[in-house]
């Protein structure tokens, strides 16, 4: 069975977020080298 995971926007009418396609994986990891908290707030 797959698992789906999903993104929404909240506000007065939840949306969900569209999904999109990475040209590279190298724009996520310098994404996530300007601000680590991407991947855990705590």
């Amino acid at each position: 069975m797959a698992i789906q995971h999903a993104i929404w926007k909240i506000g007065a009418s939840p949306q969900q977020l569209g999904l999109i396609k990475l040209d590279s994986e190298e724009l996520l990891e310098d994404q996530v080298f300007q601000d680590i908290s991407i991947l855990n707030s705590h």
